[in-house]
């Protein structure tokens, strides 16, 4: 019990600490992505904070096999670097019962991969795509930053001096937004239309934002201000004083919200897996995960066997290439499945039979290999 509660507290360790660091390599990849959307004014840091929070729990749920592969190699490495393993051998702790613990000790992330693939995944994809496909111009005043301009399009510029993020209120707004009118001319007797630029200014001591149901539509309604239009050039300048003015705001690249095969509950993705090509990509994918994990125990024991001389990292450089082979090669048979390259029948499965040889593959001796060679080398024996 004892060494069993050693070995245990070595693999979670270690797997705490290298799937925290993938998932902090990960999500930094991630939050550049966003990064950009913040600065274009398109997610608030709230709805960027929300995003990266979703994100954590996402990764885990892809990370954690390869931790606790990784977690196995470095942490039964060290034993057997250090002789410990060695001594663990004397006292009775053979390969079976070292790879039953493992296989308790991995039981644990199975479930946990399990639910976070089939239920809780899912779910958090759905909420961040709804926050991905919120309108920009519904939040146009949370994202203003104070004493800059900021171009919604090309005909539309506002400038604030102060925000009060509490009751979202913008104090001393300025708003430039440029319309084209069609004009019509005489030319040598001919009725010509042209578009003539038209510039309406407004500036006002404050304003905020609000939806209108019944036009449909986000405003910035300005209160105690003057509206300045007219073409420029001409001095038929029309100047209105307000009380309260609402000035339509125009949807600005707005991320439609989508359905994907990865937000799908597990119910509605089983209903679909045989008729849709996608839907059993997702499926298969979902299920990879977990099933992954008691493949990558097998092959991670005989791979973390090491002598005192060789070192801990003797056989990570090759382990972690297989991986990366390996899951690699998911992706691209998801993508062929997807593609109707490869039948479901086949789907990922072709690629965890693989690795299970692999794996069983390790286990046999020298002199083991030999008879199984002999064995196949039937146009050498005699009738």
């Amino acid at each position: 019990m004892v060494i069993k509660k050693y070995l245990a507290k070595e693999i979670y360790a270690h797997l705490c600490v290298i799937s925290g660091i993938l998932v902090l390599i990960f999500l930094s990849n991630q939050l550049v992505r966003f990064l950009g959307r913040a600065a274009a004014g398109k997610l608030t840091g709230g709805m960027l904070l929300k995003i990266m929070a979703l994100e954590i729990p996402i990764l885990l749920g892809f990370l954690l096999p390869i931790g606790l592969f990784m977690a196995i190699l470095l942490a039964y490495g060290r034993l057997y670097v250090d002789s410990e393993m060695t001594v663990l051998q004397a006292c009775g702790v053979s390969q079976k019962q070292l790879l039953n613990y493992t296989l308790t000790f991995a039981s644990v992330v199975f479930v946990l991969v399990l639910a976070m693939n089939f239920y809780i995944t899912p779910w958090l994809v759905r909420d961040k795509d709804k926050i991905l496909a919120t309108n920009p111009a519904t939040i146009i005043i949370n994202t203003l930053v104070p004493g800059r301009f900021k171009s919604l399009n090309d005909q539309n510029v506002v400038y604030v001096e102060n925000v009060d993020n509490q009751t979202q209120t913008a104090q001393n707004i300025f708003i430039a937004k440029r319309e084209s009118v069609t004009v019509h001319k005489k030319i040598n007797g001919v009725d010509v239309a042209t578009k003539v630029p038209v510039w309406r200014v407004l500036s006002a001591d404050k304003a905020y934002q609000m939806q209108n149901t019944a036009l449909g539509g986000s405003f910035v309604v300005a209160e105690n201000g003057i509206e300045y239009s007219g073409v420029p050039g001409q001095r038929n300048f029309r100047v209105i004083h307000f009380k309260q003015y609402g000035a339509r705001i125009p949807d600005t690249d707005t991320v439609k919200s989508k359905v994907g095969y990865d937000s799908l509950s597990l119910g509605e993705l089983w209903a679909q897996a045989f008729t849709n090509k996608k839907a059993m990509a997702e499926l298969q994918w979902r299920i990879s995960m977990p099933l992954s994990i008691p493949i990558l125990v097998l092959l991670a024991l005989p791979l973390c066997r090491v002598s005192p001389r060789q070192g801990r990292y003797r056989k990570l450089i090759p382990a972690v290439l297989l991986y990366t082979v390996y899951a690699n090669m998911q992706f691209v048979a998801r993508g062929w499945l997807e593609d109707g390259v490869i039948p479901s029948y086949i789907g990922l499965w072709f690629l965890h039979i693989v690795l299970l040889l692999i794996a069983l593959s390790l286990y046999l001796e020298p002199y083991q290999w030999q008879k199984i060679w002999k064995r196949l080398q039937f146009w050498n024996k005699t009738v």
